[in-house]
């Protein structure tokens, strides 16, 4: 993708994980005060090691990460806008 090799597990972190985490928010937004406090409950690394990362692998991915991370700003300026 413009020059960078991925892997395309990274496109299924970006759309699946990153709804996922923005599903998250909008339903940690009934329950908190604040956007920031709300994000902070959706952006765990819990899914990352115990769900679909380091238990199942053996390896805890930065990069999974951050698909999750821009997917889910990508479902919140496309749902927010």
């Amino acid at each position: 993708m413009d020059g960078i090799y991925i892997g395309l597990d990274k496109l299924t972190h970006f759309t699946a994980s990153g709804f996922l985490y923005y599903k998250i928010y909008r339903l940690a937004l009934e329950f908190v005060e604040s956007k920031e406090a709300a994000m902070q409950i959706a952006m765990g690394i819990y899914g990352e090691i115990y769900i679909l990362g380091k238990l199942s692998s053996g390896v805890f991915s930065f990069a999974d990460l951050e698909s999750n991370y821009q997917g889910f700003l990508f479902a919140l300026n496309l749902c927010n806008s």
